[in-house]
């Protein structure tokens, strides 16, 4: 009985000591295996940036309308520079620097020397800067992003623009919603579907609702967030001038809501008010501006009228 009793002891072990040794063989690369510096390599292509700029901003005209519209402009201008910020996914750290397009150049060249690293993600944000400092001259076009890269010690790490995941930088409004609440809940019964030309002929509030609001989406690859608590808002890269709130971000389109209040008015009947889009410039690496306006620009109030 006591040799059964040794021998399955035996064979307890054993099997453990078999499945430690196993589970051994699956660990992640040591992180002492990246100690040390790395050179990384951004490639910008210029042209293709404002081929594919051009070309979703045309989609966009025909769609919308634009042309015909006096509360906004969507400009088609040359792509002038391109930051990029590295992120490492596994600490509080992050790399950021710009490049500008130099008269004749086809590519230019952003290069990072930074500790190596395993799990980096790459954001970029391609944008016109205007010289000459106009109200709406300086414009986000472009959001691009890679993740999961691996920069290893020693080596020269290169991305190509064939490697970054590009997309157009855009809002769009989504619904209004009348005798909206302070909640953080819709009032479905109550919302009605708008596009752009219905902020030109403005928005009426019917006598029975006190409360009135304007859905919209801002593009956002950067910060996907579940809950609207999982990234503050003042951390975020891409932000909206304007008194409203953040719902959050599940998909890569910020969802912001601009509510109003019947008991504000102060007794007059019509509201007018503007919100604008923009992308955080220091977050890319860009000094000396404060922000890159994302499309549509809105260049005039819009009214609501209260009955």
């Amino acid at each position: 009985m006591k040799k059964n009793i040794f021998r399955a002891a035996i064979l307890i072990f054993l099997v453990f000591f078999f499945i430690l040794s196993l589970s051994s063989c699956f660990q992640e690369t040591p992180s002492e295996e990246y100690n040390g510096e790395a050179n990384l390599k951004i490639i910008v292509d210029w042209e293709m940036l404002n081929d594919k700029k051009t070309a979703i901003l045309s989609l966009n005209n025909q769609s919308s309308s634009l042309s015909n519209n006096n509360h906004f402009a969507e400009k088609d201008l040359e792509i002038t520079h391109t930051g990029a910020r590295v992120e490492y996914v596994e600490q509080d750290a992050y790399f950021a620097q710009s490049v500008k397009k130099e008269v004749a150049d086809e590519k230019g060249i952003i290069t990072f020397d930074l500790p190596a690293t395993d799990n980096a993600n790459i954001y970029a944000l391609a944008v016109h800067i205007d010289d000459e400092g106009s109200r709406y001259g300086n414009i986000a076009y472009l959001q691009g992003k890679i993740e999961g890269i691996d920069i290893p010690p020693d080596v020269v790490v290169e991305i190509t623009p064939e490697d970054i995941d590009w997309v157009i930088a855009e809002w769009k409004p989504d619904i209004v919603e009348y005798d909206a609440t302070k909640s953080g809940e819709i009032n479905e019964d109550k919302t009605e579907e708008i596009e752009l030309k219905d902020f030109e002929k403005g928005f009426t509030v019917p006598e029975e609702d006190d409360g009135f609001a304007v859905h919209f989406f801002v593009q956002d690859i950067f910060q996907i967030d579940d809950e609207i608590t999982d990234i503050p808002y003042a951390d975020k890269f891409i932000r909206v001038y304007g008194s409203l709130s953040y719902w959050g971000n599940p998909d890569g389109w910020g969802h912001f809501r601009t509510r109003y209040e019947r008991e504000n008015l102060d007794g007059d009947k019509i509201k007018t008010d503007s919100f604008q889009p923009y992308a955080d410039a220091s977050a890319f690496g860009f000094s000396g501006i404060g922000s890159f306006y994302i499309q549509p620009l809105m260049l005039k109030d819009f009214e609501i009228n209260w009955e």
